[in-house]
């Protein structure tokens, strides 16, 4: 439903999931996460999340809106709280560190902190050469490698595509971002109008 951008079903369709498995912290998460992406109200979100009734913490959900909401002293003390049981997981913690960090002004540590995440997930491509493209590169966006940042995004975008079309023109929409805050204007604005017209699992946000 959200795909096809049939925002009123994918509502109820939600709705039901939560009541029948209220104590499940995905459906509320998701909830929360619409509401942000379609009307940028981070206040509804919060709602969501304190209301759910789940044990699960959704530490990523929170750490997203006091980030969003520029609440980065807090933001950096739920990060320490991030899981970090395998590899991607301590790179994405390090790379959500580096990014607070950058925010806060504290420089030096966001270079550290997103270099050892640059680092890492180097290593692990090496190993999976068609996985991960698109997180290094956020990261090398962070780090200021404009040209590594694009060259990984569209990577990525390129493999998802081909493999596929329901998540791939996500990879775009991200290497679309990328291109933008590298002041590639112009070919980030041609990705835009075509996913405007294309039916994918993150657009819908945006309709």
């Amino acid at each position: 439903d959200r795909a096809l951008r049939r925002f009123a079903q994918a509502y109820e369709t939600l709705e039901r999931l939560i009541a029948r498995a209220p104590g499940e912290a995905g459906p509320y998460e998701m909830r929360a996460n619409w509401l942000v992406d379609q009307t940028g109200s981070t206040e509804a979100a919060r709602e969501v999340l304190a209301n759910a009734k789940t044990a699960d913490p959704m530490i990523n959900s929170w750490l997203t809106l006091e980030y969003l909401d520029r609440n980065f002293a807090e933001a950096l003390e739920l990060s320490e709280e991030l899981p970090t049981k395998d590899a991607i997981e301590v790179i994405v913690a390090s790379y959500w560190q580096g990014s607070i960090l950058r925010a806060l002004g504290r420089n030096q540590e966001a270079e550290a902190s997103l270099e050892s995440a640059a680092r890492q997930l180097e290593a692990l491509i090496a190993s999976r050469p068609d996985a991960y493209h698109d997180l290094l590169a956020f990261i090398y966006a962070e780090l200021g490698r404009e040209s590594d940042a694009i060259r990984e995004a569209r990577r990525a975008a390129s493999g998802e595509i081909e493999a596929d079309r329901f998540t791939g023109p996500t990879m775009e929409e991200n290497f679309s971002w990328i291109l933008a805050i590298n002041v590639e204007h112009e070919e980030a604005i041609e990705i835009f109008d075509r996913l405007f017209e294309t039916s994918y699992y993150s657009a819908v946000n945006k309709g």
